[in-house]
């Protein structure tokens, strides 16, 4: 692997830091309609009684 510039290796940081950032609104937007999905459930499930 080449030497990056400094100029290169700034983007490159910042660049990774946007894509885990964008990693981690993926991941917990998942979870949000996970536990969503799970209080449907139940409200559907209590509302059966």
């Amino acid at each position: 692997m080449r030497k990056l510039s400094k100029s290169q290796f700034m983007h490159k940081v910042i660049n990774d830091k946007y894509d885990k950032q964008h990693t981690e609104r993926e991941k917990l937007k998942g979870a949000d309609n996970h536990i969503f999905e799970n209080i449907n459930k139940i409200r559907r499930r209590n509302n059966g009684k």
